[in-house]
């Protein structure tokens, strides 16, 4: 009796376990700022699911919290949004994927999902090559981020679990005149 008591007691808390940390689909503290000394800042919140999510599944979830995802415009900012992607303390370690912004657009350049201009690239070597340069396999016309900060071309439905999401920050003196 004591031995079946000792099993379903252990099998009850791992499953209890396993369950709290299916339903979190939010990963970090919140929202973190970026540059909040000066009038406008931004701020970046990490999300992450237990199963993958396409590109438009993280954008959506982002815009659900008047955001969108992370735009970079500079090499300050990428160090910053790479530490909210992989620093945050948790249990998703490197190797996993991470959404960024930046996308294909129909003429085949690149532009970011807030419209903001793509006047800093930090693509990974031999990036972006489009699945090897074999596009009509496989287009890849979404981004990732790698835990070096580096970037790499992805498939927009590819096996990707995390997304950084990106707002204006705006003082909450300011907010009330909105």
């Amino acid at each position: 009796m004591t031995a079946a008591w000792v099993i379903l007691t252990v099998t009850s808390v791992l499953f209890a376990a396993r369950e709290v940390s299916s339903h979190n689909d939010e990963c970090s503290n919140g929202w973190t700022s970026w540059k909040r000394n000066t009038e406008l800042g931004y701020e970046y919140k990490m999300i992450c699911w237990k199963d993958y999510v396409s590109e438009d599944v993280a954008l959506k979830r982002c815009r659900e919290e008047r955001a969108d995802l992370a735009s970079i415009h500079s090499k300050d900012e990428n160090d910053f949004v790479t530490d909210v992607a992989y620093g945050v303390g948790m249990s998703f370690k490197s190797g996993l994927k991470v959404w960024i912004g930046l996308h294909k657009n129909k003429h085949g350049g690149w532009e970011w999902s807030d419209g903001t201009a793509y006047d800093y690239k930090n693509w990974d070597d031999k990036q972006p090559d489009n699945y090897n340069g074999h596009e009509t396999e496989s287009p890849e016309d979404c981004t990732q981020i790698y835990s070096s900060g580096k970037w790499n071309d992805l498939k927009c439905n590819g096996l990707v679990r995390k997304c950084v999401c990106k707002r204006e920050w705006i003082p909450l003196e300011m907010e009330k005149f909105k």
